[in-house]
């Protein structure tokens, strides 16, 4: 969450806790092929994290579990497909 993190001078101090996250809107962007997709999740919250590896031969991962609440008609997510490539 925002009270964890820090900006001095360009640098950024973040604090890992078990403090619960806030609900927020979170937009995934996919790839299945040559078709695009988006998941957009309205009233989601982080509510597991895994364990994050740095490696420098990799991208770094954050492995985390969202959990989608319904919104106010009653619906946790939205999926969006392009048209067949």
């Amino acid at each position: 969450g925002q009270d964890n993190v820090t900006e001095t001078l360009g640098a950024l101090e973040v604090l890992i806790n078990s403090t619960t996250l806030p609900h927020r809107v979170y937009v995934l962007e996919i790839k299945d092929g040559n078709r695009k997709g988006r998941i957009a999740i309205p009233d989601g919250q982080i509510t597991e994290r895994g364990d994050v590896v740095y490696v420098h031969s990799d991208a770094v991962k954050y492995e985390v579990t969202v959990t989608a609440y319904p919104d106010a008609s009653g619906n946790k997510a939205y999926v969006y497909w392009d048209a067949a490539a």
